[in-house]
């Protein structure tokens, strides 16, 4: 659409449609939530951009070789057309292979989020940001850890179902 010319969502949809969103923010009291259709889905050094085919460096590393250096690297890691990347902060100063296996990390959940979707009516929730355990285990669970201790079976379920799904060599070490 050209710059600043406004197209009435109408014109854009039809009714029945099935569209793929993403929150952005919640909704507050009789307002809305905030949507988009440009999804984006936060690894452990960098965001995944499923229909966005550009590569960028988080606005936070601001030192220009780091950023240079990066953008080469993310340059360098197999994407599918059409897709787009962002290193986190936490990308600066990881190899390759980290931003290697963290992108395909992002590529099986974005495959299996595809699945998802595919096989589900609307409305449904296909995805939903993981809670602090999945996150922590995440952003910090590498090849070096060699075990993962947990103390409750809850949580000790819930890591061993993300671990099997996204990080199966790893599993055993729970």
């Amino acid at each position: 659409r050209p710059a600043g010319r406004h197209i009435p969502i109408q014109d854009l949809l039809r009714s029945g449609q099935e569209v793929l969103v993403q929150v952005t923010k919640d909704g507050i009291g009789k307002k809305g939530p905030t949507l988009t259709t440009y999804l984006s889905i936060p690894g452990k050094y960098m965001v995944l951009m499923p229909s966005l085919a550009r590569i960028g460096v988080s606005k936070r590393i601001r030192d220009i070789e780091v950023r240079r250096k990066l953008k080469a690297m993310i340059r360098d890691v197999e994407r599918p057309p059409g897709m787009g990347v962002i290193v986190r902060t936490a990308g600066a100063g990881r190899t390759q292979e980290e931003l290697q296996r963290d992108f395909e990390y992002l590529i099986r959940l974005w495959e299996q989020l595809e699945r998802r979707a595919k096989s589900s009516r609307a409305p449904v929730t296909i995805y939903r940001e993981s809670d602090l355990v999945i996150r922590t285990i995440r952003d910090i669970f590498t090849p070096d850890v060699e075990e993962l201790v947990v103390d409750s079976e809850e949580v000790y379920d819930r890591i061993a179902e993300f671990l099997e799904q996204l990080m199966p060599e790893f599993r055993d070490r729970l």
